[in-house]
């Protein structure tokens, strides 16, 4: 597993955060159990729709890719989109730029510079894409065909695939007292 950018200023808040008597509740959702899925090639950006099964702030978005995406045509830098809605047209809460050396085959766990608040109940959805969305932008990312995450599907190059899920994981935390 690669981890894209690092904050260990955060693990260190949450648990400073949980040793005042505060709890935190962790939500992940995903479809990772799927993770040998068909690759994408030749689109110039994929997108997974998912429900909130809980309020929070998403810290971290997984995708895995089934080949390493530097060994593709396309070798600029990736975008990472977090998207208040399930199409890619859906207005962007928050970015995070890849840099394509920073990217392996397998999994991918992105951790967002800045946490993003979404309530429970909520249809986002992520991309990757890259800065220019040319052709092959999301080359390597997995896919399956069989839609077993039922909080949302994917898209293909801003086209929804209703039958057809990318293999990741959005995990948000919820903190209180």
């Amino acid at each position: 597993m690669k981890i894209a950018t690092c904050h260990r200023l955060s693990i260190v808040l949450v648990s400073i955060l949980l040793s005042s008597s505060s709890f935190a509740q962790i939500c992940i959702e995903t479809n990772m159990a799927q993770n040998i899925g068909n690759s994408v090639s030749g689109h110039n950006n994929v997108g997974q729709a998912f429900t909130a099964s809980c309020a929070g702030d998403i810290t971290s978005v997984t995708v895995w890719f089934n080949v390493d995406p530097n060994t593709g045509t396309n070798l600029n830098d990736r975008v990472l989109h977090i998207r208040d809605g399930v199409l890619c047209t859906s207005p962007i809460l928050h970015t995070e730029t890849i840099p394509i050396g920073s990217l392996a085959a397998g999994a991918n766990v992105f951790i967002l510079s800045t946490p993003v608040p979404i309530n429970m109940g909520e249809a986002n959805s992520f991309e990757i894409t890259d800065v220019g969305q040319t052709p092959d932008a999301a080359y390597g990312v997995s896919h399956n065909f069989v839609g077993l995450y039922l909080g949302g599907d994917a898209w293909f190059s801003c086209n929804p695939l209703a039958s057809y899920d990318l293999t990741f994981e959005v995990t948000s935390w919820t903190i209180g007292s």
